[in-house]
């Protein structure tokens, strides 16, 4: 697997987000095309924000990942809630439904 640098807060306009946001989709879809099972299972060392140092299965990683954001997109809406904006809808089984 490669290596990917992670920049964090870093201030982006719109246009910015939303090229970073397709950056993103498609390389966790080349990512996840690549991953084969045992390597679902393989330690990945890498630093927090902090500069702690930590190593967890790749398996727990994107968990975490997918939990988390969850816990963001609950912020923002939110945020919406509180400025009088409806949310929006976030729910994975509302993608799903035909």
């Amino acid at each position: 697997m490669g290596h990917m640098i992670i920049y964090f807060w870093k201030d982006l306009s719109l246009d910015e987000i939303s090229d970073q946001a397709k950056i993103n989709i498609n390389g966790w879809i080349k990512f996840l095309e690549e991953l084969d099972e045992d390597k679902f299972e393989s330690l990945i060392s890498y630093k927090d924000s902090k500069g702690n140092l930590y190593q967890n299965p790749v398996n727990e990683i994107i968990t975490h990942l997918i939990n988390h954001s969850s816990y963001h997109r609950a912020q923002i809406n939110s945020l919406f809630r509180q400025n009088n904006y409806e949310p929006v809808v976030v729910d994975f089984i509302a993608y799903t439904r035909l």
